[in-house]
């Protein structure tokens, strides 16, 4: 009668643990990427682009300077724990499609590439 209690007493704690793991599995997935967020020029950049717009959802918006709207609306998927890669279309042409990559690197900046070629340094911002 003892091994039947024990039996199910570890059947108890096998599940709370199981249920454990898979909680705290799926707290870390939902975790942000480290890309998102908004991003402007590191100082000197003339990369073209004013802002760039990561959000959580998936989405981004890069900002060319002087337009309120944005340029390029995109869809970004993780590709690293550092790398998100982006599939955009132009705001005023949605035919014309363009990929890049950002690449957020060891001193929290990022790197803008298009083509395997970088086009611009950004920085994180406050502001959205």
């Amino acid at each position: 009668m003892l091994t039947l209690k024990t039996d199910k007493v570890n059947s108890m704690t096998r599940s709370s643990l199981s249920a454990l793991v898979v909680s705290a599995l799926l707290l870390a997935g939902c975790a942000p990427h480290p890309a998102t967020g908004n991003w402007v020029p590191a100082e000197g950049d003339e990369s073209g682009f004013v802002r760039i717009h990561v959000q959580y959802d998936g989405k981004t918006d890069i900002y060319r300077p002087g337009e309120e709207t944005a340029a390029f609306r995109c869809f970004w998927a993780g590709e690293s724990g550092a790398v998100i890669g982006l599939q955009c279309v132009l705001a005023e042409n949605t035919d014309i499609e363009k990929h890049f990559k950002l690449n957020v690197t060891a001193d929290q900046g990022a790197r803008l590439e298009a083509a395997g070629k970088v086009i611009g340094f950004y920085r994180r911002s406050a502001v959205k």
